[in-house]
């Protein structure tokens, strides 16, 4: 009886954490787009399956439609990657874009902390999230992180692309070279959605 008490009791306790997370990652800016770009981590946005179509979320119960542009590799080694993802606001049609960067790599901790346009500008970076798995021959470390992209720059990027660079407190950089054939794609969808919406 005493068993069963204590696990209703941390069933409660871990309902109430998650609770409090939940409408904490929920924040938005008076536009309705995401204040916080640090939300949903990789691991969630997965789940919502990648193909190489722009994926769109439209719940009518957000102020925000959803876009989540394929994925591409970082380099033609190892498993980093980047999509796009964007918001627009369903009432003001302000929009907003990051590029969603994962970084997977051996050794020990690099913690990714800005990022730099060409020509040394500074970038909005946020830190999105850290795993490690040490599960079998040492250990593997992920880092995720996203770069805001004002409308203006993505749109003027459709020719060239656009390149940054991620800086890490310790390690390697890591220089991020978006497609412009991806920067297009996400655009056109976003167009597409404005005039059926």
């Amino acid at each position: 009886m005493e068993k069963k008490k204590s696990h209703r009791v941390f069933a409660i306790i871990l309902i109430v954490v998650a609770g409090a997370a939940m409408l904490t990652a929920c924040s938005t800016t008076a536009d309705g787009t995401p204040d916080d770009f640090s939300l949903p981590s990789d691991r969630e946005i997965i789940a919502w399956g990648f193909s190489d179509e722009v994926a769109i979320e439209d719940d009518e119960f957000e102020i925000s439609a959803t876009f989540l542009g394929p994925q591409a590799f970082v380099d033609d080694v190892g498993e980093d990657y980047y999509f796009i993802r964007s918001w627009v606001n369903k009432e003001t049609g302000a929009i907003k874009h990051q590029i969603y960067v994962v970084v997977r790599y051996g050794g020990d901790w690099r913690f990714y902390e800005r990022a730099r346009a060409v020509g040394g500008s500074t970038l909005d970076f946020t830190e999105i999230d850290r795993d490690v798995d040490c599960a079998r021959y040492g250990c593997t470390y992920t880092e995720d992180f996203g770069v805001a992209v004002s409308d203006s720059s993505l749109r003027a990027a459709t020719e060239s692309g656009l390149s940054f660079k991620a800086v890490a407190r310790k390690g390697a950089d890591v220089v991020v070279n978006v497609s412009p054939d991806l920067i297009t794609q996400q655009l056109d969808a976003i167009s597409s959605w404005q005039r059926e919406n």
